[in-house]
């Protein structure tokens, strides 16, 4: 299922349509869209003149990560549950954080957070 909105293609299409004295109704079937969909299109282009999609914000981490770097940085030996009580987060919360910045826990000689090189570090798209 995906989350992107809509084109404005369609968007505009769907108030034309409206416009040239068709129902909401007739709009939602014919575009194959949910009826709801096509209402808050059509009541957003009366209040503010256009349907173009909002702008989404997405959600804030909760962990700081200069500080996480810096925190590993100076304490190498740290284990995740240290890590997740501090920054206050689940330990499957750090663990994504450092994977994600680079870091791997080396269990020999000595148990220590170590950071990979360039080439090791695999991007994931969220």
């Amino acid at each position: 299922m995906s989350t992107s909105p809509y084109s404005l293609d369609i968007r505009e299409r769907v108030i034309n349509f409206i416009k040239l004295g068709n129902t909401q109704v007739s709009a939602a079937k014919i575009f194959s869209l949910n009826l709801s969909t096509v209402n808050k299109w059509y009541l957003r282009y009366r209040r503010e003149g256009d349907c173009n999609p909002r702008t989404r914000l997405g959600a804030k981490s909760k962990v700081d990560i200069r500080a996480l770097t810096t925190h590993i940085t100076l304490n190498p030996d740290a284990t995740l549950k240290d890590l997740a009580k501090k920054f206050g987060v689940s330990i499957w919360g750090i663990y994504y954080w450092l994977n994600k910045l680079g870091f791997s826990y080396k269990k020999k000689p000595s148990p220590m957070w170590k950071r990979m090189k360039g080439s090791e570090i695999t991007t994931k798209k969220s």
